[in-house]
Order: structure tokens, then C-alpha cells, then sequence
């Protein structure tokens, strides 16, 4: 899945709230017959810019380091 969390004139926290947005709407259509890992690697880039990948746990809404980390 690929999504835009914002523009370059946005600041960290808006950023911050539109990805946490995001996950919650992912993780809210996930199945429930689904067994583990929903989100297996996550990755953040600018437009043309190199990604760097994301701890893919802490996007979890429902894990106790959603959203601590350095994102």
C-alpha cells in the first residue's frame, strides 16, 4: 500500500497525527479470522527522496510502543 502522509510544508506533528490516522484505519480492516502480524514492514520516503524502513511494530495500534519511537 502506498499513501501520502503530507506535504512538505507540514510539521512533524501533523505528520504524526495523519499516520496514526492511517494505521488505525488499516488496522480497523484487518479480519478477524487473520492470525498474527498484519503489518509486516513499513517504509517512509519523500516523493523522490530515499526510504528508510519503520519499525513496523510501533505502527500497530493495538502494541504498546504505537507511535513512541522516532518515526
Amino acid at each position: 500500500m502506498h499513501a501520502q502522509l503530507g506535504k512538505s510544508n507540514f510539521g512533524q506533528q501533523d505528520l504524526l497525527k495523519n499516520l496514526k490516522a492511517l494505521m488505525e484505519a488499516v488496522s480497523e480492516k484487518k479480519p478477524e479470522k487473520l492470525k498474527g502480524k498484519y503489518i509486516l514492514a513499513a517504509y517512509l520516503s519523500s516523493t523522490m527522496g530515499p526510504s528508510f524502513r519503520v519499525d513496523a511494530e510501533s505502527l500497530d495500534p493495538k502494541a504498546k510502543t504505537y507511535c513512541l519511537g522516532n518515526i
